[in-house]
């Protein structure tokens, strides 16, 4: 096995070991099948196949830690060699975990700790400068005016997550983009989180402790991740509604429903990417659940409040019209005065919401009419 060229580049060496290590695979499968009449006549005959195993792969073992050396600092091309003995030996009562494998553990382990690392600042980052520069401009807006072009597919082992774009289009998301109108931040969020929990399972770590620590770390990292976008959402949200003015001009903006767009996303993704198997749900889970549930309640009571201060302005302006006469004291009866008695229909509200600005004056309009009848109800109730 020593026949492999020395002085090669990194790169080539790399190749060679995944083929010799596709070889080596192939040889030891061929005896397994060749020598199975030989398990069942003599009880010792599989632990001496297993010993002859790694005493084989104890040569291939020079090689492959000679190639791992000279890779550059920070490179993830070694990790398909990882996955491809990994996913023979795992499988393999008699050498899983065993000397070898244990040894491929041991050359991986600060690779996995360093590359997860690394995935943790970069996803922080685009989110800082992602959210500083966001447009709140819908995905699908976004995607609908791309060019027909050829889009690069991802591998099914996500080897250059480092230096994924700040958003990628559909294709490279996959089903995330599929029935969403998030923002661009928050659905690159989704994907990063998503694709790196699925390149640490396809690892399938043999070693239990160390594959749970890892699933935990992802699960609190994504539970992070998704508490800053919720958080910088709803801090874009309330900076709209302070510079929205309270004239009947004022419209729900696109952007607006993008925001809510993003916390129904977030409360989705949530329940895949920060929940543990291990039974752990409410460690991260419901916590941040309980976080986009208070930021979406907040929302629409301060949207809710917009319309009251709007409809409020329009009704005190028509009462100083009919000062004197029997409609005023109807038309001074404003939101304020009934905001113990009254509650917007949600239905109404998100028909509001999701409407073209063409009909939301009429729909406003109903919201007036609601908030009279429930409070005129309301009135009868008590007076009985």
């Amino acid at each position: 096995m020593s026949t492999l060229d020395a002085q090669a580049a990194p790169e080539k060496r790399l190749e060679d070991m995944m083929r010799l290590g596709e070889l080596c695979i192939e040889v030891l499968q061929q005896n397994e099948e060749h020598h199975s009449e030989g398990r069942e006549a003599f009880s010792w005959w599989p632990d001496m196949m297993a010993e002859h195993a790694e005493s084989f792969l104890c040569l291939y073992r020079a090689d492959m830690d000679a190639a791992l050396q000279v890779q550059p600092v920070d490179s993830w091309d070694s990790f398909p060699l990882f996955q491809l003995l990994n996913n023979f030996l795992r499988t393999d009562p008699h050498l899983c975990n065993g000397t070898f494998h244990k040894h491929l553990q041991d050359l991986f382990v600060p690779l996995v700790v360093r590359y997860i690392d690394l995935m943790e600042s970069s996803i922080a980052q685009s989110i800082h400068r992602g959210f500083e520069q966001e447009t709140w401009q819908s995905v699908k807006s976004i995607t609908n005016n791309l060019a027909s072009v050829p889009l690069p597919k991802v591998p099914s082992l996500p080897l250059t997550l480092p230096q994924m774009p700040s958003f990628s289009p559909p294709a490279w998301m996959g089903p995330l983009c599929d029935g969403t109108n998030g923002s661009a931040t928050s659905e690159d969020l989704f994907w990063k989180l998503d694709a790196l929990q699925m390149f640490v399972l396809d690892l399938h770590w043999p070693e239990p402790e160390f594959a749970k620590h890892l699933e935990q770390r992802l699960k609190l990292m994504a539970s992070d991740m998704m508490e800053a976008c919720v958080k910088r959402t709803k801090s874009a949200f309330d900076g709209k509604m302070q510079k929205a003015g309270k004239s009947t001009d004022f419209r729900v903006s696109l952007s607006v429903c993008t925001m809510f767009n993003v916390l129904m996303d977030a409360k989705k993704q949530s329940s895949k990417l920060c929940v543990l198997d291990a039974g752990q749900e409410q460690q991260y889970h419901s916590k941040i659940d309980v976080l986009i549930d208070e930021a979406f309640k907040d929302m629409i009571s301060s949207l809710v409040s917009k319309f009251a201060a709007v409809l409020d302005g329009v009704l005190s302006k028509l009462s100083r019209y009919d000062e004197g006469t029997f409609f005023s004291s109807i038309l001074s009866f404003t939101v304020k005065a009934a905001a113990k008695y009254v509650e917007v229909p949600v239905s109404l509200f998100c028909l509001l919401l999701y409407s073209p600005c063409s009909l939301q004056t009429d729909l406003l309009v109903c919201i007036s009419v609601s908030i009279h009848i429930q409070t005129e109800g309301n009135a009868k109730q008590s007076f009985h």
